[in-house]
């Protein structure tokens, strides 16, 4: 249960900074152009500590996959910054250049251990 009520918390967050971001500028696409990603992250990571007393790690990338994956594999092993935060960004290029040939295939989303052998296989 506690999990549960965790996630919640973090999820309500995630909300409230939405709405936070609607009230005072009005239009959430206004406030995507006027913060940036990396300060977005850090605020939601700031807000998750200070509610839950809970560390986070952020991803940014340009879909859904590469996010999870800088979250995954680039944030949550880089040193954090001086308020504790570890956020880290992915873009296609970036991902072939990092991490084209890291292994175990596991640690990458959606790839348990039965298929990193069917792709070791091969």
């Amino acid at each position: 249960m506690l999990f549960l009520f965790i996630s919640f918390d973090i999820y309500r967050l995630f909300v409230l900074v939405a709405l936070r971001s609607f009230v005072q500028f009005n239009q959430v696409v206004v406030f995507a152009l006027e913060c940036p990603a990396r300060e977005l992250a850090q605020k939601m990571i700031r807000d998750v500590w200070e509610t839950t007393g809970l560390t986070a790690a952020g991803g940014i990338g340009t879909n859904l996959y590469l996010c999870k994956v800088a979250m995954d594999i680039l944030a949550k092993h880089a040193e954090p910054n001086a308020h504790g935060i570890r956020v880290a960004e992915l873009a296609e290029l970036r991902y072939r250049q990092l991490l084209w040939g890291h292994e175990p295939l596991t640690d990458f989303w959606r790839v348990g251990y039965r298929s990193a052998r069917k792709l070791a296989a091969h």
